[in-house]
C-alpha cells in the first residue's frame, strides 16, 4: 500500500487491525505513522492510549499486555512496535506473539498494532 492509498483508506474511515511499516524512504514512514496516529487517537489522551514499545527490548508479555489494555476516554488505543524483527526481538518470541495477536485483533479488539 503506498501513501496515499493509506490516507484514502483513512479518510474512507477504513481502519485495519494492523500496519507494518516500512520502506526505504524515512519521511513517508514517519508520514505514514503521523497519518494513522492522528486517525486513531483522533484527539483521545495520547498518555493513556499509546503505547511505544521497542523490539529490541520489550517482552511478548509487555507486547499482549498493551495490546489487551482497554481505550481511556477514546474508541481506541495505538500500540507502536518498533524493530520487531531484529535479532534480539526474535528470541525472546516476538514474531510468534505478532502472529497471534494480528489474529486476535482481527477479532474486533479496541487496538490497532503498528
Amino acid at each position: 500500500m503506498t501513501l496515499e492509498e493509506l490516507h484514502a483508506e483513512l479518510a474512507a474511515g477504513k481502519l485495519r487491525p494492523a500496519y507494518l511499516i516500512a520502506g526505504e524512504e524515512p519521511l513517508q514512514r514517519d508520514e505514514a505513522l503521523a497519518a494513522l496516529r492522528a486517525h486513531v487517537l483522533a484527539g483521545a489522551p495520547v498518555d493513556f492510549n499509546l503505547d511505544r514499545l521497542d523490539g529490541t527490548a520489550s517482552s511478548k508479555a509487555e507486547l499482549i499486555d498493551a495490546l489487551r489494555s482497554l481505550p481511556v476516554m477514546a474508541a481506541r488505543r495505538l500500540v507502536e512496535l518498533r524493530e520487531p524483527e531484529a535479532p534480539r526481538a526474535l528470541g525472546r518470541g516476538l514474531a510468534e506473539a505478532l502472529a497471534s495477536v494480528v489474529e486476535e485483533l482481527a477479532q474486533g479488539s479496541a487496538s490497532v498494532l503498528v
